[in-house]
């Protein structure tokens, strides 16, 4: 029975933990993302220019 308790708490932190890292591993992604669209458009009106 405390075996398993434990378990649960250690998974519980682990999933907490992996879903905080996921939430900033996606806000990072589209935070690059959208600094390189960004500098793709400069870059492009400045061509057109």
């Amino acid at each position: 029975m405390v075996q398993i308790i434990k378990g649960d708490i250690y998974w519980w932190k682990y999933l907490k933990h992996y879903k905080v890292w996921h939430q900033n591993a996606i806000r990072l992604m589209i935070f690059q993302y959208q600094r390189k669209h960004c500098l793709f458009s400069i870059s492009r009106r400045r061509l057109r220019d």
